[in-house]
């Protein structure tokens, strides 16, 4: 037998016993009442059984018993800490321990593994090194159990994580150490065959600690990364467990940002949010998984591919991934009462419950007028100020950026030899060509809005950072181990990366926005032209109308199939009650300017018989004539004219 299969094996152990095990315990944890009931502050909605964990031990301690003796000398310390974490989650679970204690108890057994001298070598100094360990053993295990918040979601990201490591073990050939990891996939699996949506088992703590732990400790015995570049020893681990992270990160800032423990329960989660933004529950967990997938991909390209295409491969993705974290950022998941912020959901499993009243599970609350949008992460900044400040320091990186990729396609992997030449002009090409986008007026458009001249402004401003740039170059060293292709790369490269990043900044607030549009009525367009692009535009961005434009009707035959703001023309006004029905549209919104009376007796029948509500878009210009200024006046009916509170009057009645 090959130690490959030598390695499989205890993960198949694991899973069997865990398949085998779950059903029991879950039965034995509904005899004796240990069950979570729906109730306001949780997020099923109906009772389930808890002590999952109790079933992921025992596949794993069955397969840990196949490796025993080993010679990992680290093994048997990793099952007696193991142990230990996954008896201070069973506690837990059963008496419900303070925050400060749990807390406690974990900092104890990440320090004990750590004695052994299995730690993270970060600062080369083994104090700090030391306290990095603990931290990241304290951290990760903390992270699965913040992670455990949706059915399916921890077991499932444990899983992942654990079988890249065990890829990683297996080309460093370290059999024992793939046999662990292995071990734990294969017990994360077993489990996720119960509690995959809708779940009927919750792991809690006792399986959220004890796999938390054990999968940051598996990670320490990982010692291919340490033999590769730097690059590689300090992206790794990182990269591997890189959604746990995000989620710790973003839920610890958003909860202290707004004055709420960090250990306190509720549905601020990345998940959540996703739920929030109309996502279903499994779609999410699918949606987390793939970027879990996507991180461990990165992680095995990082620890294959030369330094210089690494550094290039790894920024893209991380802006790729911040992306993705400033759109659920964005999503608002407090409420203000008063001076007082509530949860609108429910806590996560093993989280303290708030003692505010929440909705009923499965729901979000509605915005309302009186619901106030939460402090973003940066609470000490001006909002117009840190968006610029965002995008100076954006602008930054990307000038950095641009410039190695250049330097990188220009040489090859190869940029030993001019690496001196880099990092000597590197400042000056900061200085000029970030005065470049100052200078020509960059700062001041308002990206939101952008349009194709602002984009030319872009153009220009790199063509001028970059010109000025090889000015510079050519005063200070003469272009000495530089090229002029170098600064040609340089200038499509920026140009590139700047503006994706204004389009990404776009889209994520447009993305984010889809939280408000989530119970927003679903409408067709009458009219694909002016008028239409216009009424399409405005129901994207703004939320006030509480429309959102699910397809186009035009009866200029040209224009079918063709998009407008992204929403497609499908038919035309004959078409009106067929398309109403398969897109289950609820408005038609008329957004042409004028139209006689037949064609309006029409457009009243069609919307009749479709059973839709029939709405109009009004643009005029209308010139006000200027009046002297008098003390007082005294209120007036307007005629022919209603108002819906917004400053715009409308006129009472369609045409006709």
């Amino acid at each position: 037998m090959g130690w490959l299969d030598f390695a499989l094996v205890p993960g198949l152990v694991a899973l069997g016993v865990v398949v085998v095990l779950t059903p029991v315990v879950r039965a034995g944890a509904r005899r004796w009442g240990a069950v979570a009931r729906p109730r306001s502050d949780r997020w099923h909605s109906k009772p389930t059984a808890l002590m999952g964990g109790i079933a992921i031990f025992c596949g794993f301690a069955a397969a840990y018993a196949i490796l025993w003796p080993s010679p990992l000398k680290q093994l048997p310390l990793l099952g007696l800490c193991a142990l230990g974490m996954f008896t201070l989650g069973l506690v837990d679970d059963l008496v419900s321990l303070r925050p400060a204690a749990k807390l406690a108890g974990q900092i104890v057994v990440a320090s004990v593994f750590t004695l052994a001298g299995v730690r993270l070598v970060y600062a080369f100094v083994p104090v700090i090194d030391f306290g990095i360990t603990v931290l990241w053993l304290v951290g990760i295990t903390n992270a699965i159990n913040l992670l455990d918040n949706l059915d399916g979601q921890a077991a499932g990201i444990t899983a992942i994580a654990a079988g890249f490591l065990t890829y990683f073990f297996w080309v460093a050939g370290q059999p024992v150490e793939a046999s662990l990891s292995a071990a734990l996939a294969g017990a994360a699996l077993g489990f996720l065959v119960y509690n995959w949506s809708p779940a009927s088992i919750f792991m809690g703590d006792s399986g959220s600690l004890f796999l938390g732990f054990t999968l940051a400790g598996v990670t320490l015995l990982n010692q291919t990364h340490r033999t590769r570049n730097l690059l590689a020893t300090l992206a790794v681990p990182l990269l591997l467990l890189m959604v746990p992270i995000l989620d710790t990160a973003l839920v610890t800032l958003a909860r202290k940002a707004h004055g709420r423990a960090v250990s306190q329960g509720g549905t601020d989660h990345i998940s959540h949010r996703l739920v929030a933004l109309g996502l279903s529950e499994r779609v999410t967990v699918l949606v987390v998984y793939a970027v879990a997938l996507a991180s461990g991909f990165m992680a095995i390209f990082v620890r294959t591919l030369p330094m210089p295409i690494a550094i290039v491969l790894v920024p893209v993705f991380l802006g790729l991934l911040w992306f993705g974290l400033m759109v659920v950022a964005r999503v608002r998941v407090y409420q203000r009462q008063g001076r007082v912020e509530t949860v609108t959901e429910s806590p996560s499993p093993g989280e303290t419950p708030s003692s505010s009243p929440a909705p009923s599970p499965g729901t979000l609350a509605k915005p309302t007028e009186e619901t106030a949008r939460p402090r973003t992460i940066f609470v000490a900044i001006n909002l117009a100020h840190r968006h610029q400040i965002m995008l100076v320091l954006f602008d930054l990186m990307a000038v950095i950026f641009s410039y190695y990729v250049a330097f990188v396609l220009r040489f090859g992997s190869n940029t030993a030899p001019f690496l001196k030449a880099f990092m000597a002009s590197l400042p000056l090409v900061i200085a000029v060509q970030m005065g470049a986008f100052w200078l020509t007026g960059l700062y001041r458009t308002v990206w939101r809005h952008g349009g194709l001249m602002d984009y030319g402004r872009l153009g220009l401003s790199v063509v001028a950072g970059v010109a000025g740039s090889v000015a510079v170059a050519t005063f200070v060293f003469r272009f000495e181990l530089l090229s002029r292709a170098v600064f040609a790369v340089d200038a499509v490269v920026l140009f590139v990366v700047v503006a994706m990043g204004r389009f990404l900044g776009r889209a994520s607030s447009f993305l984010s926005g889809r939280q408000d549009r989530v119970a927003h009525r679903r409408a067709l367009v009458y009219g694909a032209g002016g008028l239409g692009s216009t009424a399409i535009r405005e129901l994207q961005e703004s939320t006030r109308w509480t429309l959102a434009p699910v397809a186009l009707l035009d009866d200029d035959p040209d224009l079918q199939g063709r998009l407008v703001q992204g929403v497609r023309v499908v038919g035309c006004l004959g078409d009106l009650k067929a398309v109403a029905k398969a897109r289950r549209a609820e408005v038609l919104l008329v957004a042409i300017q004028t139209l006689d009376q037949e064609r309006w007796t029409e457009i009243r029948q069609g919307c009749a018989e479709a059973g839709v509500e029939l709405q109009r878009l009004h643009l005029r210009i209308e010139p006000v004539e200027p009046v002297e200024p008098v003390e007082s006046v005294e209120p007036a009916a307007v005629q022919g004219s209603t108002s819906d509170g917004s400053g715009e009057s409308h006129d009472p009645e369609l045409p006709g």
